[in-house]
């Protein structure tokens, strides 16, 4: 297993994902603390098919990670964020069912499908409640502005070239 195949950091949070690690990738957190990185958690889902790559693209923003994934199957993005408190003991081990937080006190709060065909690479952003997902595929390229608040993720607005469309999106 290689770790590193995206990796994005802001604030006090650092995310790398393993996209080969089990059956479908997993990216992990890391917090920024007094005495330096410390690990935070693993996040991964069980929704997924084996070789869907969970973490291919990644975006973090202050407590909330987006994580991409899909090969074979059109491409999803989940949301995670950290809840103030930590919980004792994680149900379900390290991801935690949607809703509910890990021991670590990340929650998984939305799976958002991303309309793109299978195998349709996605690139992330994420700056504080919208969520960019930029879509580069050879019939169309586009970018999708999501906003989300607590567990409901909302479509906000479609972004189209003006002109040349190689590319925009990736």
């Amino acid at each position: 297993s290689v770790g590193g195949e995206a990796v994005d950091v802001r604030g006090r949070y650092m995310a790398v994902s393993d996209v080969d690690y089990g059956n479908s990738g997993v990216v992990h957190v890391y917090r920024n603390s007094l005495t330096g990185w410390v690990y935070e958690t693993e996040l991964s889902v069980d929704d997924l098919s084996p070789g869907e790559r969970f973490g291919y693209a990644i975006a973090v923003d202050s407590k909330t990670v987006a994580v991409a994934a899909g090969s074979n199957q059109a491409p999803v993005v989940y949301i995670f964020r950290r809840t103030k408190g930590r919980t004792t003991r994680g149900p379900n081990g390290p991801q935690g069912p949607q809703g509910e937080p890990n021991a670590q006190g990340w929650v998984r709060q939305a799976r958002l499908d991303v309309p793109a065909p299978p195998g349709t690479n996605v690139s992330l952003d994420i700056s504080g409640r919208a969520l960019l997902i930029g879509v580069s595929a050879p019939q169309e390229s586009v970018a999708y502005i999501y906003r989300y608040r607590k567990q409901v993720s909302s479509y906000e607005a479609e972004l189209r070239p003006v002109d040349d469309p190689v590319g925009f999106g990736a």
